[in-house]
């Protein structure tokens, strides 16, 4: 019997994300402190761009999507810089104690959205998964 349990490439990188994250709002709030929340953005530009480019060209010349498609991943962009902009003014106010667990609920609205446009079907597990974790932030977020 092969007690070694088969990792699917995803698991690896959604811990790795979810690693990644976690050093990102504590780095970020310790560099707060040293410099301003827009300077800090810059940086972090300068590093995902970096990274990213690196791993896409590893993968061949991305195909760049035309019409609608790409006005979605433009809006995606922007929201994402729009969320990271308001995180960074949260943290450069406030205790990353707090901010970072209050912040990190945002797939609440991910998955409600899913559900609601795209039809994904929650099963009864999932959405207490989803309750417990608005709770334990909730926990996380209050003195």
């Amino acid at each position: 019997m092969n007690y070694l349990m088969r990792i699917e490439p995803w698991i690896i990188y959604a811990l790795l994300a979810i690693f990644s994250w976690g050093l990102w709002g504590f780095v970020s709030k310790l560099v707060l402190e040293r410099a301003s929340w827009a300077s800090i953005i810059i940086y972090n530009l300068l590093g995902s761009s970096i990274i990213l480019l690196a791993y896409m060209f590893s993968q061949g010349p991305p195909r760049l999507p035309v019409g609608t498609t790409a006005m979605f991943a433009v809006l995606s962009g922007v929201l994402g810089a729009v969320g990271t902009t308001c995180f960074m003014l949260s943290l450069s106010g406030g205790r990353a104690s707090i901010i970072v667990p209050l912040t990190s609920v945002y797939p609440v609205v991910t998955v409600a959205l899913s559900v609601l446009i795209l039809g994904d079907v929650l099963s009864l597990r999932h959405a207490a998964g989803i309750a417990f974790a608005i709770i334990a932030v909730a926990l996380l977020s209050y003195d």
